[in-house]
């Protein structure tokens, strides 16, 4: 929980300094967000489930232009409520989830 406090403490500060440059406040707040969520970086766990680990080298093995990242909720999973999938785009290819 730590993180995301920081991550928080780190989109307020962001959005005062563009609300003092003449964003609304509300803009201010939807632009930082854009920004912190371009740039996040996580550890994510159940990389060695599968043949998970071939689709990792695949992936790094792409341009940053060619994928598409977003975090999906995994209400599927029964282990863990809070549990969120890493889904993937590529470009010329399709998904990994």
């Amino acid at each position: 929980m730590k993180d995301i406090n920081k991550i928080r403490r780190i989109v307020a500060t962001m959005a005062n300094q563009l609300h003092k440059l003449g964003y609304s406040l509300s803009q201010a707040f939807k632009t930082a967000w854009r920004h912190v969520k371009m740039f996040i970086t996580c550890k994510v766990s159940g990389v060695t489930y599968g043949k998970r680990q071939e689709l990792l080298q695949f992936i790094a093995g792409r341009k940053p232009e060619e994928l598409t990242v977003y975090l999906q909720r995994d209400r599927a999973n029964t282990h863990d409520r809070y549990a969120v999938a890493v889904v993937i785009g590529i470009k010329g290819v399709g998904y990994i989830h």
